[in-house]
């Protein structure tokens, strides 16, 4: 039987994560408020996906991706909302703090998206990664030029979790690089301010990634 990953959302960089992980051999479900209004559009672009209700989508699922806007609440009051679904479940956090506009949401702050979230949902075991992807420049099509540049870094504290999620990874064909214990998911989202930088006031475009070669 297939394991089941959930993302919760449905948006771009939802989509555009779920159209990776449909190639790899997990079931893929999308989580959306309202399954009906959003089943055509998931199922037209990404072949056998699902979308489901938040309250059919996240008991099976073995992996939790949320793939959620920060702003106006919106990942935190979800989260808050199914945390007793989310129990001892793997989450991967695949947000940043942004505000609308994409500027920081959480400047010259002593903590992470992925740390405020993890106190949301502590039992479950939270592993920060995808959140320094562009979601405009991953898809099937291009993977092989992307798999010479980019990494996809990820950290938790859980070390059986990050070790799935490293799996996971490799099973897309993406390089893992493991960058350790959840405090340090506030490096990884600073590294996505300083791509918005790049791509966006310098015209860089979004199409770059982030890659790190060890000698």
């Amino acid at each position: 039987m297939k394991k089941q990953i959930t993302i919760l959302g449905t948006g771009n960089f939802a989509q555009s994560i779920g159209k990776m992980l449909a190639n790899t051999d997990s079931k893929v479900v999308f989580a959306s408020r309202n399954p009906k209004e959003t089943e055509a559009k998931i199922s037209a672009t990404i072949k056998n996906a699902e979308v489901q209700s938040y309250e059919a989508a996240i008991p099976p699922a073995s992996i939790v991706l949320i793939a959620l806007p920060w702003y106006k609440n919106t990942a935190l009051d979800i989260l808050k909302e199914y945390a007793p679904l989310l129990k001892d479940k793997i989450v991967i956090d695949s947000t940043n703090a942004l505000n609308e506009d994409f500027s920081p949401a959480l400047r010259g702050a002593s903590h992470s998206a992925a740390e405020a979230i993890q106190k949301v949902i502590p039992s479950a075991k939270v592993v920060k990664a995808f959140n320094t992807i562009f979601g405009a420049s991953i898809n099937p099509q291009n993977i092989a030029q992307v798999n010479t540049v980019l990494s996809v870094f990820y950290c938790g504290d859980d070390a059986n979790a990050n070790g799935e999620v490293g799996k996971l990874i490799s099973e897309i064909g993406w390089k893992g690089i493991e960058s350790g214990p959840l405090s340090n998911s506030i490096f990884m989202e600073n590294m996505v301010n300083m791509g918005i930088y790049l791509a966006f006031v310098k015209g860089l475009g979004p199409n770059n990634y982030f890659g790190f070669k060890p000698y």
